[in-house]
């Protein structure tokens, strides 16, 4: 029986030259592999890149809300916040709040962090207060499960109503889930506000998917401040609406699907 060996073009990266489409090359001196494709040569996930992303995961720092203690929830909240910012501000971290509901009386501010994953697997209960502020944030990922507001009030009547569930304001990139947002005047307010402080004045590319908005007066706020603020290229995915008004926007632009 004859037996064939397939081998692949190969040589150091210096001399790669072009491939045509599907040929596939081994790159001796980096250990990667390329394939030629109708765009062009591109390379193949090798080990070491594989291996090193492994490693980074790996060294995530991973943060409970259990382990934070407080006179009652908005301690909890203001302690865990205040330690991520101080001591983790740029750094990768997993955030868990879990185990049970939480009740505040003081919105949730998240400000000036990067590369957080923050995980809410429980009910947040907002107490005649806005419930999440995301400022000065990016490349961030904020999974809620439920934020609660006033269910008592006609959403006719939430025009007067003065808390939000989400706002977001001055922030890029960040990736955002949510299950369900109730009982608030803007179930989610993407704002952009000048500051004039050398920071940015602008809300753009967060991605937003939520599942349910109800018992808001207007589920979705897009809006500027019509002062140099700006609010450009948000995309949102959305599930049900039930509000006096769905999507709100002045002065901005974004996508929804």
């Amino acid at each position: 029986m004859t037996t064939h060996t397939i081998k692949f073009k190969r040589g150091i990266k210096s001399k790669l030259n072009n491939l045509s489409y599907g040929e596939p090359a081994y790159i001796s001196d980096e250990g990667e592999l390329y394939i030629g494709t109708k765009s062009g040569v591109e390379k193949l996930t090798s080990n070491k890149e594989v291996k090193e992303l492994s490693s980074q995961l790996e060294h995530i720092v991973k943060i409970n809300i259990c382990n934070y203690s407080g006179a009652n929830d908005d301690e909890i909240f203001e302690n865990m916040i205040n330690d991520i910012t101080n001591n983790y501000k740029n750094t990768p971290c997993k955030i868990v709040v879990g185990g049970r509901d939480y009740n505040i009386s003081k919105p949730l501010i998240f400000q000036d962090l990067q590369y957080k994953i923050f995980d809410f697997q429980t009910n947040i209960i907002a107490n005649y207060c806005d419930a999440i502020i995301i400022k000065r944030c990016s490349k961030n990922t904020f999974n809620f499960n439920r934020i609660t507001g006033d269910t008592s009030i006609n959403v006719d009547l939430l025009d007067s109503h003065r808390f939000n569930g989400i706002t977001i304001i001055n922030s890029e990139l960040n990736k955002i889930s949510l299950n369900d947002v109730y009982g608030f005047k803007e179930g989610i307010r993407i704002e952009g506000v000048y500051l004039n402080d050398g920071g940015s004045n602008g809300s753009f590319g967060q991605v937003i998917d939520f599942k349910r908005i109800a018992r808001c007066f207007e589920a979705i706020k897009i809006i500027d401040d019509n002062n140099g603020g700006w609010v450009n290229e948000n995309i949102i995915r959305g599930g049900g609406i039930w509000a006096k008004y769905g999507v709100v926007s002045g002065h901005s632009s974004y996508e929804y699907s």
